[in-house]
This record gives C-alpha cells, sequence and structure tokens, in this order.
C-alpha cells in the first residue's frame, strides 16, 4: 500500500505541474511532498548513523527477546524516542511526549500497578534503557522527565481492592537537573483525619487533596528548558493554587 501510494502521490505531482495555480488540491500536495522530503531526510539519517537500533532498545518491544516489556508499546515509544533524537536537529524537538496506557481500572491495582511500574522504571527496562543508550549520545544532562496522570484516586479502596476516580494526583520530576525531594506535605492529617473515631478512608467519596497545580510545576519545567517561556505557555500559572512553604522555583538545580 505505501509504495501504491508513493507511485500515486508522484504521478500527481506531476499533474499539479499542468494545474492553474488556484488549482483546490496543489496545498495539499505540497504538505505531501515537504512530508516525503522530510522523511527521506530522517531516514537518511538513520541510515548513516545508526542503520540498527541498539538491541537493548528494540528488545522492548520484541517479541522473544527475553527483555518484552508487559506493554511493548512504551518500549516501541522509548526505541521512537532514541530515534528523534538522532535527528532532534531535523524535527526541532524540545519536548516529546509519551503515554503508558492501562491505569483506568478500578480493581486489582496492586498487581496491575507493580507490573506497569516495572516496565517504567525497573532495572533495564523502559526509561532505563533509555537513558543509557541517549548517555552514550551524550544526551542525558539535557533531560527532564516529567511524570503525570490526568485524574487522581480516592482514598477509600472498593471492593475489588481497587479504588475510584478522585482530583489530587502527583507530578514526578526526574533528571540531572532537577533538585531532588517531596515538595509538599507527602501525607497531610488534614487528609486523614475524618468523623470522630474514624478516618477518611472509610469515607465513601474521599479525595486525595490536590494542593498544588499542574501549572505551577509545568511553567517551571517550560523555564528550565527555555528561560522566560513558562508565562508564555502557562499564562495562570502565577495565580493557581500552590500549597503553602513550597517554592516551585527550586526545583531545578542553579534555578
Amino acid at each position: 500500500m505505501v509504495r501504491a501510494l508513493q507511485a500515486y502521490y508522484a504521478q500527481k505531482q506531476i499533474e499539479a505541474q499542468t494545474q492553474p495555480p488556484n488549482w483546490p488540491y496543489r496545498k495539499f500536495l505540497q504538505h505531501e511532498q515537504a512530508l516525503r522530503e522530510f522523511g527521506d531526510a530522517f531516514n537518511a539519517r538513520l541510515a548513516t548513523v545508526a542503520p540498527q537500533q541498539p538491541m537493548a532498545l528494540s528488545g522492548l518491544y520484541t517479541a522473544g527477546s527475553g527483555n518484552t516489556l508487559n506493554n511493548s508499546n512504551f518500549g516501541q515509544q522509548c526505541a521512537n524516542v532514541y530515534d528523534a533524537f538522532l535527528g532532534a536537529d531535523l524535527f526541532r524537538q524540545r519536548i516529546v511526549s509519551m503515554e503508558y496506557t492501562g491505569w483506568d481500572t478500578h480493581r486489582l491495582l496492586k498487581s496491575t500497578f507493580e507490573s506497569q511500574i516495572l516496565d517504567i522504571f525497573g532495572a533495564g527496562k523502559g526509561l532505563n534503557t533509555l537513558t543509557d543508550e541517549l548517555g552514550l549520545l551524550g544526551l542525558s544532562d539535557d533531560i527532564v522527565y516529567v511524570f503525570s496522570s490526568d485524574f487522581g484516586r480516592q482514598l477509600r479502596a472498593d471492593g475489588d481492592y481497587g479504588s475510584d476516580h478522585g482530583r489530587g494526583s502527583y507530578t514526578i520530576l526526574i533528571g540531572p537537573g532537577v533538585n531532588g525531594g517531596v515538595y509538599g506535605e507527602m501525607f497531610p492529617g488534614s487528609e486523614i483525619q475524618g468523623a470522630a473515631g474514624a478516618t477518611r478512608f472509610d469515607q465513601q467519596g474521599a479525595d486525595i487533596e490536590g494542593r498544588t497545580s499542574f501549572e505551577r510545576i509545568l511553567a517551571e519545567v517550560c523555564d528550565w528548558v527555555e528561560p522566560g517561556t513558562g508565562a508564555q505557555v502557562f499564562p495562570n500559572a502565577g495565580t493557581s493554587i500552590l500549597e503553602a512553604g513550597v517554592d516551585p522555583g527550586a526545583l531545578f538545580v542553579g534555578a
């Protein structure tokens, strides 16, 4: 199918030369041509600098490798990020987004969570392998990983060893440029204390508290990537919620 489409659009490019300037399909074919040229340049780059993907990376998603992740799609994403860095000047990338799916379950969270966390953070697994391979390219010091979720969890467990959706969540930053530590109170008493003789673990619908906005944190990440951009990308960050005593400006070394 790919070869057929390439031949089809190549013929269409010839046809376009005979059409008037306002031909309605001209812009579409210009985009197709630009994408084709970009793809050819990227393929040439890979063929020159890395004709074979590192086995440690390909093993993350290849069946029978002995190290295939439970979610092989995430392994493929790790390999794709590595390839993208080989052509970083072509992509002009500053941010790369990855996704690990399968968290939206309300039962047996312990076993699900453990296998997925192993895929992401385990020794010799996803990000460990990707970081090691990027280190061989001299890029480790220029990367910060940001982990977050689009939903939180409630405090009370349901009947299937899980929990339902809640408001409060987390953000984790990892990288040589990050000032490590816990920002904010890990287990605030107000989150746990319930009515007399009970805790909020017994209260249906009790949420983990959200005390600092995502915007506060992500704006600091933007400023680390390009100083002065945090307020442009997240213009409301400065007025969004922030836990007392937390200084998001201290998240990065030298900030």
